[in-house]
């Protein structure tokens, strides 16, 4: 066997600050990436997270031919499970996505922090809530915020599990405190879709109410719990609707929920061509049709384009909403 060149040899480039025109464009994109990561083929932040959530005690499977669901909901759950496996392979892609904006941003000094900021506290924000999910889901884990995943926080090129205190103190708590230092006070968007200092307080809220309780029992947190939340109730731009029913009312919604913001995003990114032309928070407006709120005409007229598209975008919508179903 022969061969002209190396095969052993080093790369010729990597994404480091010196590799990589930092532009608000640039940092939007990367940034916009981490919901595709974190969504990961429509299953993956949506319904892998319910099968899983039926080894619980408030939920059930009532289907007993989903041979998956049922093995979750008995704590039966096999190795090659397709909820687990992929789950911790989106959750590991979107850390490994925000290590590398984290590292990119803080590396680069010529950067405009009024910019850069909202973009790297948003990298903070997706890192802290994947590792809250993962040792909810898995306890001791491999810690890594290593660019490169060459080695975890302590330097192992091995990458041993890291005890589940070690990764809520050193990775989720100084990054939703960073997070919620650099997050704006609104989405970047002004549409609700991305995460804000609020959202970032509201998860920190949740994060010291599970240290509080199993498995570390840090009782110390029920009060640093009580004390976000009550910032957020007292001093957050939010409030309790009057009526129940108005919860589920589009017209009654003074902001977009988690579901809507990975909802909206994910139909926007997924198929960028056919609105390119449209600001992300239009694609509500997509939406609404779901819900018999408008008609295709009222839509086209609206965001100005063919009415095909919108016919297109719903189609793929409701096949996505009915694969969700069935999974």
């Amino acid at each position: 066997l022969a061969s002209c060149v190396d095969l052993l040899q080093e790369p010729q480039s990597k994404l480091t600050p010196a590799t990589i025109e930092l532009t608000e464009q640039t940092l939007e994109s990367m940034t916009n990436g981490l919901y595709k990561d974190l969504w990961g083929e429509n299953f993956g932040f949506n319904c892998r997270l319910a099968s899983l959530a039926l080894a619980g005690d408030d939920m059930t499977s009532g289907a007993l031919d989903k041979v998956r669901n049922v093995l979750d909901d008995q704590l039966k759950v096999p190795i090659d499970n397709a909820d687990v496996l992929n789950l911790w392979k989106y959750f590991y892609q979107t850390i490994y996505s925000a290590n590398n904006i984290i590292y990119l941003i803080n590396e680069n000094e010529n950067l405009d922090t009024q910019i850069s900021n909202k973009y790297l506290g948003e990298a903070y924000f997706f890192r802290a809530l994947s590792y809250f999910y993962i040792v909810r889901y898995w306890g001791d884990a491999p810690a890594i915020t290593d660019p490169n995943s060459s080695t975890d926080i302590d330097g192992n090129s091995n990458m041993p599990r890291k005890p589940v205190k070690d990764i809520y103190e050193r990775i989720i708590l100084p990054d939703l405190n960073n997070a919620i230092d650099l997050l704006p006070l609104q989405s970047r968007d002004n549409n609700n879709q991305a995460p804000t200092s609020w959202a970032a307080k509201t998860l920190l809220s949740d994060v010291y109410i599970t240290m509080a309780g199993w498995p570390l029992k840090e009782e110390n947190y029920y009060a640093e719990a009580a004390k976000t939340a009550k910032d957020i109730i007292e001093n957050g731009p939010y409030d309790l609707v009057g009526e129940y029913k108005d919860l589920w009312m589009n017209a009654k919604k003074t902001a977009a929920t988690y579901a809507d913001a990975f909802d909206s995003v994910h139909a926007y990114k997924s198929k960028p061509e056919a609105f390119q032309n449209l600001k992300a928070e239009k694609m509500i407006m997509a939406a609404l049709y779901m819900y018999e709120k408008c008609t295709v005409d009222e839509i086209s007229r609206t965001l100005k384009i063919d009415e095909s598209i919108v016919k297109n975008e719903i189609a793929q919508r409701s096949e996505e909403r009915r694969v969700g179903k069935e999974c």
